[in-house]
């Protein structure tokens, strides 16, 4: 989960906190699916972060579906 409340899942991680995480966001702020996830790259510029994790099951999110 981030900050802004969204929920996405990370597909790529670099070695910093932030710098190079990529993730396809999968819920709005407000809790509703997206019909197409997007892509988003996190970097020390954003003012948005991961302040938790979602287990994917509580949530109905197959992970397998969002991976490449």
């Amino acid at each position: 989960r981030l900050r802004s409340a969204e929920v996405g899942l990370v597909t790529e991680a670099g070695l910093g906190k932030t710098d190079g995480v990529s993730l396809k966001i999968l819920f709005d702020a407000e809790g509703r699916k997206l019909q197409q996830p997007e892509a988003r790259q996190l970097d020390s510029a954003r003012m948005d972060d991961i302040v938790a994790d979602v287990d994917p099951h509580s949530r109905g999110i197959r992970v397998a579906d969002y991976l490449d």
